[in-house]
């Protein structure tokens, strides 16, 4: 299958991407009141490596998504960034400083949809930077949804690192994912810098496990 176009690109012409990734996501929907961990570590491509959640592909005016387009993610970094300071298309220059490839990088996301919010999309987080690159080592990711989806705590191996209060209550089931993909703001440039002419397993975004339970008193 080759690569699709990103959500930003013009679906009615053919991709010109040369590559492509793949997601794994889990078949029950997670709710609030739930710890979610993942010891993962990223490749060594300017593929992202993502472990996150989002509403079903639903109106938001059906079950079970409240009325709401809810996306939490976890974890979201890239294993090579080959961005420099003043290309264009690294968001005035946010990601290069941010340091894309050795990050810990977590957010909550209000979306628009065009049936039940119109406004611009809402988006509450933090990061945190390694000293490691992402594609180096691995490390447990984890979020503690609270029961009543006004607050979403982010743990670093086992550390507390912040509490987030979103843009709008979560309170809508959510998909876990485990994704592999291009950002639609990386541009492609040769593969050796890419890291696809890597091995195989450098190639690779290594989940060793993916743990989710409710906590109770």
């Amino acid at each position: 299958t080759p690569p699709q176009s990103g959500p930003k690109e013009d679906q009615s012409k053919t991709s010109n991407r040369r590559y492509g990734g793949a997601y794994v996501y889990g078949k029950e929907l997670a709710k609030p009141g739930y710890y979610m961990e993942g010891r993962m570590r990223a490749s060594k491509t300017a593929m992202s490596a993502a472990f996150w959640l989002m509403s079903e592909p639903k109106p938001c005016v059906e079950t079970p998504n409240n009325r709401e387009r809810s996306e939490l993610d976890i974890q979201e970094c890239v294993g090579v960034l080959t961005g420099e300071l003043g290309d264009a298309w690294t968001k005035d220059d946010w990601a290069v400083k941010s340091n894309w490839d050795r990050i810990f990088h977590f957010n909550t996301h209000r979306h628009t949809t065009w049936e039940c919010y119109t406004g611009e999309q809402q988006t509450v987080g933090g990061k945190t930077n390694f000293v490691k690159k992402n594609s180096e080592e691995f490390h447990v990711y984890a979020a503690y949804w609270y029961e009543d989806g006004l607050r979403v705590d982010f743990f670093i191996d086992g550390e507390f690192v912040k509490s987030v209060t979103p843009a709008v209550q979560f309170t809508a089931p959510l998909r876990l994912i485990m994704s592999s993909n291009f950002y639609d703001w990386i541009e492609e440039v040769t593969s050796e810098e890419m890291g696809f002419t890597r091995t195989l397993e450098d190639r690779s975004t290594k989940f060793d496990w993916v743990r989710v339970w409710k906590l109770e008193d």
